[in-house]
């Protein structure tokens, strides 16, 4: 997961003989303490209204001061609970500055004890139903004034404070060292059609004079219908999202857990729009579905990054790997428009595999997310599933005449490609715009240089292209194997890799896009940057025949790595002419690096193990970089 962290400016004064400190601005990750599957909105408010006392009770809230001493009058101290204070204290965590509602330590006199009530109106729900709401206080250098809320639910309908029958889900204390805006979510324990919840700000020894007890907001309260597990497999049983997105940048909203163990394929499932899913060895070159799950939201005009986890609170039976798979659709149940594909999202590992996307939204647009777990049969495993969360966050928009929009800085692990060696072409440093449906990174293989081109894909030298990733990554990178198998390289001759960069553009076919080439390109918002030229060798040119890069006998590549398929070790030889540092790396599929170790290799044959039993099951490269390269591929049990 990626947080973007804001820099907050603070201005600090005194008031009734306490410093303050504004915030300026903040950002926050998502906390569950239950599951939260919301398929239907029982309540929803986002405190951007009328927040007094007066305004709370017009939307069916009821306050209630419950402090020891004197409560002050308004002049000298606040009322149990105010509209947002932007001036003393922080920001909203969405809407309006002050669209929350909020409550502080001068609602008690002197150093008394502090406990303000707020009731939400009574709603029909069941047991399992999901509340939710965002909190906030204000940063604190430490000794900090700790603020703490307590989370209340009624079954009777009954409002007081002094009714016997509330029960008390959660008590904690709200994050004095940062003031993140924070999500905390509950599940209702009992069935009620008159069930009440609230929210008390309780702290001992608070006021003016007190040790405790300094400032607490709350913002964007939901209720929502809870989801069984299976129930969401068809398109037209959709759960809603919407209240996952809105929020400010950089803040990650936490949806879930969901559970698709005993989902399955529907009849209705789309038959495109995934063809970049992986099936059946991380390929892609055979995708299927097996469990899909499904989920709606409806466009604001922002731009989101979407992508799951198996490890947020609240998951019992994690998501096998989180080897989730998206696929993106407009238009209605039935009559789906595919618009993104994801396998393998930008937080993969070598371990972990979820499934991640950024995309733009039209205001009022509603957009369905299918979720399917990753066949892993032909890999030694099984069909991935379990319990997930989604991650969602609204990211910046950027234009196609952004100034910070370029293609980054190109490099290449060789120009002299032998037979049976990898190339390595990376570009670090990208970014592109994020306008329209379609943006991100890719790479273009030409027979000749496309430096600066606007248009790259009508270029008469293209040759082919890789797929088109989004977001774009610090490093992108791709490889390319001389091993014969691409037609359209022919050894003996010269070619380039070129990264291009881009927005603005649409899609080619009726299928989802996978390739840059299923893409047409606005040329007013594509990039592309420096070509790397590549030699691309035959076999036995004198080249190759060269320092560390000096075959083994029965080895075209000069570098032998077994046993192949491997479970726990793995072994690498090679020889060289000379003593020298070398690097061994281990590639996945998509050129991600999984292991790196350093070695002083002798003049002759060299034998290094490397331990491999934390690899998932797959195919790999083993890569040899010292005076040149040479790489190898195996396959990992």
């Amino acid at each position: 997961m990626i947080v973007v962290l804001i820099a907050c400016a603070a201005v600090g004064y005194a008031q009734n003989g306490r410093s303050m400190r504004q915030k300026i601005a903040v950002t926050s990750v998502s906390r569950n303490s239950f599951p939260v599957n919301p398929a239907a909105v029982i309540f929803t408010d986002n405190m951007n209204g009328d927040n007094s006392i007066a305004g709370l009770v017009a939307r069916g809230y009821t306050t209630y001061w419950r402090g020891t001493g004197v409560q002050p009058l308004p002049a000298d101290g606040s009322p149990e609970w105010y509209q947002g204070d932007t001036v003393n204290f922080i920001t909203s965590y969405n809407g309006p500055a002050d669209g929350y509602v909020a409550s502080d330590y001068s609602s008690v006199a002197d150093s008394n004890d502090m406990d303000n009530w707020l009731v939400l109106p009574a709603q029909n729900v069941a047991a399992g139903d999901s509340f939710s709401f965002w909190a906030s206080t204000v940063p604190q250098n430490p000794p900090p004034y700790v603020d703490s809320l307590r989370v209340m639910y009624n079954p009777t309908g009954a409002t007081l404070p002094e009714d016997t029958n509330w029960v008390e889900l959660d008590r904690f204390e709200l994050d004095w060292t940062t003031g993140a805006w924070t999500r905390y979510a509950y599940a209702i324990p009992t069935a009620s059609a008159t069930g009440v919840l609230a929210i008390r700000h309780t702290v001992p020894k608070s006021g003016p004079l007190g040790s405790n007890g300094y400032f607490a907001g709350v913002d964007q309260i939901d209720i929502f219908n809870n989801v069984s597990s299976g129930t969401f497999d068809d398109c037209a049983n959709a759960v809603d999202i919407n209240a996952g997105f809105g929020g400010a940048l950089g803040v990650v909203n936490s949806m879930g857990p969901y559970d698709n163990s005993t989902a399955t394929v529907s009849p209705n499932d789309p038959t495109a729009g995934w063809e970049c899913f992986g099936e059946p060895d991380g390929t892609a070159s055979a995708p299927e579905l097996n469990n899909t799950v499904w989920f709606t939201f409806t466009g604001d005009g922002n731009n989101y990054f979407v992508e799951s986890t198996n490890t947020c609170a609240g998951v019992v039976n994690p998501f096998d790997d989180g080897d989730t798979q998206f696929a993106l659709y407009s238009g209605t149940c039935g009559a789906l428009v595919p618009l993104k594909c994801n396998e393998d999202g930008p937080s993969a590992t070598s371990t972990v595999y979820p499934a991640g996307f950024e995309f733009g939204t039209q205001v009022g647009t509603t957009y369905y997310l299918m979720v399917d777990g990753f066949n892993a049969t032909a890999l030694g495993g099984g069909v991935s599933n379990g319990e997930f969360c989604l991650l969602i966050s609204r990211v910046p928009t950027i234009a196609c005449n952004d100034a910070s929009v370029n293609p980054g800085t190109t490099t290449q692990n060789t120009s002299n490609l032998c037979d049976g060696d990898t190339l390595m072409v990376s570009t670090a440093g990208a970014v592109s715009p994020n306008a329209g449906d379609y943006y991100g990174i890719s790479w273009i293989i030409s027979s000749a240089d496309i430096t600066g081109s606007t248009d790259p894909l009508n270029d008469p030298s293209l040759i082919a292209t890789y797929t088109f990733t989004s977001p774009v990554p610090a490093t992108s990178t791709r490889q390319f194997i001389n091993d014969g198998t691409a037609s359209f390289i022919v050894p003996g001759n010269t070619y380039y890799w070129t990264p291009v960069v881009f927005g603005n553009a649409v899609q080619s076919s009726a299928a989802a896009p996978v390739f840059l080439t299923d893409l047409t390109l606005d040329p007013t918002c594509t990039y592309t940057g420096t070509s790397q030229q590549v030699n691309v060798l035959l076999p036995n040119d004198p080249l190759c025949i060269v320092g560390i890069n000096e075959h083994l006998a029965g080895s075209k590549t000069g570098i032998v790595a077994y046993p192949s398929p491997a479970q726990d070790v793995l072994h690498v030889d090679f020889t060289s002419r000379t003593q020298q540092d070398a690097v061994i790396e281990i590639t996945d599929y998509t050129g991600r690096v999984v292991l790196s170790t350093a070695h002083t290799v002798t003049s002759g044959i060299n034998t290094v193990e490397l331990n491999v039993k934390s690899l998932a099951a797959g195919t790999y490269f083993v890569a040899l970089k010292g005076d040149s390269s040479r790489n190898v591929k195996f396959v990992k049990q």
